[in-house]
């Protein structure tokens, strides 16, 4: 490549690195943190949020454990609390699938737990992005395998 072809090159990437700069903090230099809401933007979960569970009828999820919150990186984050009632310690896959009050899915989150005890309650911390619309219902499926020994 010529020495002017290189020269145009770098150009065009500082072009490129600033404006995903800019993009990045909005210009404004704001920062990543959660800002509170304030009047005019939705909130994040309806006043009740329904939770469908499905999936591994070994474990059941206490629905009054079940939170929502966005992170500082403005990730969805959904924290429950599970309780196996398998025979054995088993691995836990969880995904929820948030809906809006009209049933549209606003938002995916994923999760999962090692080496849950028989009778053992453990917390499960799910992680997606950012909803789309205000959390009204979750679908939530669970699937569980045996740990190893």
């Amino acid at each position: 490549m010529s020495e002017r072809g290189c020269r145009s090159l770098r150009q065009a990437v500082a072009v490129l690195l600033v404006t995903l700069a800019m993009a990045g903090c909005g210009g404004s230099g704001s920062s990543t943190s959660v800002e509170p809401q304030t009047q005019g933007q939705r909130p994040l979960t309806a006043a009740q949020v329904v939770v469908q569970p499905s999936g591994d009828p070994e474990f059941s999820v206490d629905q009054a454990s079940v939170r929502f919150s966005v992170d500082n990186s403005n990730l969805l984050k959904v924290r429950l609390t599970v309780t196996s009632h398998a025979a054995v310690r088993s691995s836990v896959t969880a995904t929820a699938t948030c809906k809006d009050a009209s049933g549209n899915a606003v938002a995916t989150a994923l999760g999962g737990a090692v080496n849950v005890e028989p009778g053992g309650v453990q917390e499960i911390e799910l992680n997606g992005a950012i909803p789309t619309g205000t959390i009204a219902a979750m679908d939530l499926s669970i699937r569980a395998q045996a740990s190893p020994a």
